[in-house]
């Protein structure tokens, strides 16, 4: 006695006999787990680092795009000219 054993095959009252097709065994902690779950909303995703971070990357995209804008001014200069 105290400790959980799983159900068996064939020993719910699905009804469906013997072979135990359709019976699931779950943990209590699973259940628990399940039934949390079921009934909690998700929590919007937390944005890591701040406004430093967003500022990097306005800053890195920048610096993408002039690199890009110098390069085809570079290949205007020696294919075109």
């Amino acid at each position: 006695m105290g400790r959980y054993r799983p159900a068996t095959a064939g020993a719910g009252t699905s009804g469906l006999g013997a072979t135990g097709v359709g019976t699931t065994a779950q943990l209590p902690a699973q259940a628990a787990t399940a039934t949390l779950t079921a009934t909690r909303p998700a929590a919007p995703a937390r944005r890591r680092g701040g406004i430093l971070n967003a500022i990097i990357g306005v800053i890195g995209e920048l610096l993408i795009t002039a690199g890009i804008v110098v390069g085809l001014f570079i290949v205007w200069q020696v294919y075109w000219t």
